[in-house]
């Protein structure tokens, strides 16, 4: 298999014929599965981001995603997926290690609920990588969960402020507390809930 890889960016893609290669890229020759030998001192071989499989002297280590800051020692070849980038599996929450690929929350490394992408998993040690602004850091797993949905997001933060105001309103029977409730909903207190009539 042959692949034209842009001199700038990095990014490969599989040519038919060498008439195909433009002067924007190197010519690069994996083998027929499309394995490219690699020199682990030469570092990430393929823009952030894109998924690969990796080979570390006889282990496969499949759907890796590279990344500059992930350490490329002892791979002795990788293989571009360049077709629809692999659905992201998703993570249980209870597992631990996450698996490679998946999207977490975490709330150490950058702020609380950042979706981070799981790079690498070596000896339970795991890396992501903030999605929007590619910064890596160590995930730690008391201070990370499955990824939650705008929905979910919605309903905690309602959840939320109704525990503070039934806090506010200690001591109260529950008529008062969910009367409270019904002012806060009324007054635009409580995120993602509006009454239809309030009058």
């Amino acid at each position: 298999m042959i692949y034209g890889v842009n001199r700038k960016t990095k990014a490969h893609r599989v040519l038919d014929s060498l008439m195909e290669l433009t002067k924007s890229e190197r010519l690069v020759v994996g083998d027929d599965a499309g394995w490219i030998e690699w020199d682990e001192s030469k570092g990430n071989p393929l823009p952030d981001g894109t998924h690969c499989d990796t080979r570390i002297g006889d282990r496969t280590v499949p759907h890796v995603v590279a990344h500059d800051r992930q350490n490329w020692q002892c791979v002795t070849h990788y293989r571009p997926i360049l077709d629809d980038k692999p659905d992201s599996p998703e993570w249980d929450g209870e597992s631990w290690p996450p698996p490679i690929g998946s999207v977490i929350e975490s709330s150490v490394t950058w702020k609380d609920g950042t979706p981070a992408e799981v790079l690498s998993v070596r000896h339970g040690n795991v890396i992501g990588c903030h999605t929007e602004t590619g910064v890596a850091g160590w995930l730690v797993q008391e201070h990370c969960r499955p990824l939650r949905t705008a929905a979910q997001r919605e309903e905690e933060e309602a959840v939320e402020a109704m525990h503070q105001i039934a806090d506010d309103t200690p001591g109260a029977e529950a008529g008062d507390v969910f009367r409270a409730l019904y002012r806060a909903i009324r007054d635009g207190k409580i995120p993602g809930i509006k009454l239809e009539d309030a009058s």
